[in-house]
């Protein structure tokens, strides 16, 4: 998880809608790396989004755990297994839309990732 410490840019949109552009800074603290993504008001937006999520490793069942709240009023809990070569698969154990779902993560580069319409690198 030390590999994520640090400030990265994202950048993602809808298909067919100009990029929006986000920061998300990472820190490690005794085992919990903590996410914190913050998307100005852009384009169509009227108000900032903004997520906090934290990470941790769960040795005894070999995954990662995510758990998280949006400002929007939405929160969610997923597992996924560490890196299988190039990627990552998020599963969905809860979450406040009440429709479980997967997300995959591809690394492109050594600091470069791919998420489902939206590309993070470090800054």
């Amino acid at each position: 998880m030390h590999h994520y410490v640090g400030t990265w840019t994202c950048t993602g949109c809808e298909i067919e809608q100009p990029s929006e552009k986000a920061t998300v800074t990472f820190t490690l603290d005794s085992g919990l790396l903590r996410e914190w993504i913050v998307l100005p008001p852009q384009g169509r937006m009227k108000n900032p989004y903004s997520i906090s999520a934290a990470f941790s490793y769960d040795s005894k069942n070999d995954r990662f755990s995510q758990a998280g709240p949006h400002n929007v009023s939405e929160s969610w809990v997923s597992y996924a297994k560490p890196w299988n070569g190039d990627t990552e698969e998020w599963t969905d154990h809860q979450n406040s839309a009440g429709k479980l779902g997967r997300s995959q993560i591809a690394c492109t580069g050594h600091d470069t990732y791919l998420y489902p319409g939206i590309r993070v690198g470090r800054r």
